[in-house]
């Protein structure tokens, strides 16, 4: 799923439901959190979020993942 340059501020909590979802690409927008819910992806094997102002949540949702590639420069 690509939300790539799309001035986010943030990802809906509604994400967490998505339990298909693989790969989530939000790099480039102005994300300050990364929603706990994303933690809830069970499929998620790839999260892109470079490019973006993340400080906080961060560690709580990756705690959640099991099977991720997190890219963050």
């Amino acid at each position: 799923f690509n939300l790539s340059k799309n001035f986010l501020e943030e990802i809906p909590a509604s994400i967490g439901s998505m339990g298909n979802l693989s790969i989530l690409k939000v790099d480039q927008n102005k994300l300050l959190d990364l929603t706990p819910a994303v933690g809830d992806c069970i499929n998620l094997t790839e999260l892109v979020l470079n490019e973006n102002l993340l400080t906080r949540n961060r560690d709580q949702s990756k705690a959640k993942m099991t099977n991720f590639i997190t890219q963050l420069r």
